[in-house]
């Protein structure tokens, strides 16, 4: 299990950024999830030279 949380959470796997007002935090943690997986699979297809997902 991976915990991706706010920074003041000291057990967190992953910081999630956080918003100037706490009802935008949802927004916020959303994009960065999105933020991540784009992360991960620039890093794959560099790595690997292919694409996650076979066509």
């Amino acid at each position: 299990m991976l915990l991706a949380t706010r920074r003041d959470v000291a057990s967190r796997d992953l910081t999630l950024a956080t918003a100037p007002h706490q009802t935008l935090d949802p927004i916020t943690a959303i994009q960065s999830f999105y933020l991540r997986v784009e992360a991960v699979v620039r890093t794959v297809r560099t790595r690997t030279g292919h694409a996650i997902c076979p066509r």
